[in-house]
């Protein structure tokens, strides 16, 4: 620091003291340099003289600089001289010839016409654009009285090197090198149509199975079995990022799964799983997150399924079928990643419908129907909460609360989906449905708890809007 120091003080030195200048002479020039005279030798000394006290000057200007380590400025700040820097500018830059430019190129500072105008500081627009006009100056100067040290010219550079990078891609799970790509921001940009949808689809589907043989000779037993599970969802939902205060969403799920039955005599297979459900909800927004909605429920399964053995029906077509409508509030949000997604909806006012086509097999009483009745009617409050997280993008948890009270009894269920994908179309699902029923029939191990669990390996494939 210190040499740096010292060369730049003693070039200003040099420069205000003055610098001898030196005139060519002719072939007598040459004798005078060989038998120099008086007066040549006079100015020689002369320049020597100065020559050492612009050294002595500089080495003095150094050792007080040395002993004055920073400048105060007020009392709100110390600059010190050795961290001053230098704004940048165009004209430290390498000299490269793009087009000739005009005065009339160059960016006029803001100066408002007419009359009227604005009592305020132009400084920070003023300031900027006088010193880009005196870069292109600097610019034009060069190309048009030296253009010799204009060594570049635009039309003319080399191709960048190319760089690559990895980049993840979510399908494979590979990774991939590939070229990095710039923008040119230079080209006109096109105007491109954005596609709004109003409403936004999501279908997600899987077909799941599990299997197992067991020999006759097995030394444990057994049965062979096969187990198909087959679930789809659809989803239709208003876009809130165009309508914002408004919410309103539709879903459709069913779950069916068969599994092979040994063991009854009267048939080779039943339902392990049958279950449809549609929901419906639309809201108005309150505050922030918030919306006043009404919600709709149904639910129900498809196809008769009996008991082992036997000519009895468990369930069948709309029997059971239910029915729930409530108004309330609703809550809805999703992190900004995407990732986790909450629906909470309470219905302070809710109304819920039991219904059993069947007469007596099965029969309406197993449902918590009156004997001689098809309909339950209750009025009370309804609870639902629906939370979607994703780990990570091949693991995801969903899970849905439900409880309605008619604050004599209370119904409810708990489902829980985890999902482990392998790939994008080989997945592991993981089911487990609790339901707790106080208008059903007690069971002498459960009570009034019931519990579903369904562990499977299959396909899956899932499509949405965007």
């Amino acid at each position: 620091m210190n040499k740096v120091l010292y060369r730049v003080v003693l070039a200003l030195t040099i420069a205000v003291g003055g610098v001898v200048e030196t005139t060519a002479q002719d072939s007598s020039t040459t004798e005078q340099a060989v038998n120099p005279s008086a007066s040549t030798i006079s100015a020689v000394k002369r320049a020597n003289a100065k020559t050492k006290a612009a050294k002595n000057a500089a080495a003095d200007t150094v050792a007080q600089l040395q002993r004055i380590p920073s400048v105060k400025l007020g009392d709100w700040t110390t600059i010190n001289y050795d961290t001053i820097q230098l704004r940048p500018s165009y004209a430290f830059l390498p000299m490269i010839f793009k087009q000739q430019m005009l005065s009339n190129d160059s960016i006029k500072t803001f100066s408002p016409q007419g009359q009227y105008s604005l009592n305020v500081d132009r400084e920070w627009i003023n300031e900027p654009i006088e010193q880009v006009n005196r870069s292109h100056d600097v610019m034009n100067y060069a190309v048009s009285h030296s253009p010799e040290v204009v060594i570049y010219n635009a039309q003319n550079l080399p191709e960048p090197p190319k760089e690559f990078v990895s980049v993840v891609d979510p399908k494979t799970r590979m990774l991939k090198i590939e070229e990095r790509k710039f923008d040119n921001v230079a080209v006109d940009a096109k105007k491109e149509e954005i596609d709004i949808h109003n409403w936004l689809h999501t279908f997600s589907g899987s077909l799941q199975f599990s299997q197992s043989y067991i020999s006759a000779n097995w030394y444990q037993g057994g049965d062979n079995n096969l187990n198909i599970i087959s679930d789809m969802q659809w989803d239709v939902q208003l876009n809130t990022n165009v309508h914002k205060k408004y919410l309103f969403s539709n879903s459709i799920r069913y779950r069916v799964g068969l599994i092979t039955t040994p063991d009854d005599t009267v048939r080779n297979y039943s339902f392990s799983d049958d279950y449809f459900l549609w929901t419906t909800q639309f809201g108005i927004k309150a505050i922030d997150k918030w919306y006043y909605s009404t919600t709709m429920q149904f639910t129900t399964q498809l196809f008769n399924n009996y008991v082992s053995n036997s000519q009895t029906r468990s369930t069948s077509f709309l029997s059971p079928a239910e029915l729930n409508l409530g108004v309330g509030l609703t809550f809805s949000n999703s992190s900004k990643d995407g990732w986790r997604t909450i629906n909470l909806q309470v219905s302070p006012l809710s109304y819920n419908m039991k219904y059993c086509k069947s007469d007596d097999n099965p029969a309406p009483s197993s449902f918590g129907i009156a004997e001689g009745h098809h309909f339950k009617h209750d009025v009370g409050s309804k609870l639902e909460l629906k939370y979607t997280w994703k780990f990570s993008p091949s693991i995801s948890w969903t899970t849905r609360l439900y409880a309605f009270t008619n604050y004599d009894y209370v119904q409810g269920d708990w489902e829980n989906t985890f999902d482990f994908s392998v790939t994008s179309h080989l997945t592991t699902k993981l089911y487990v449905h609790l339901r707790y029923d106080k208008s059903a029939t007690k069971d002498v191990d459960w009570k009034y708890w019931q519990m579903k669990e369904i562990l499977s390996f299959g396909l899956a494939y899932k499509f949405a809007t965007n």
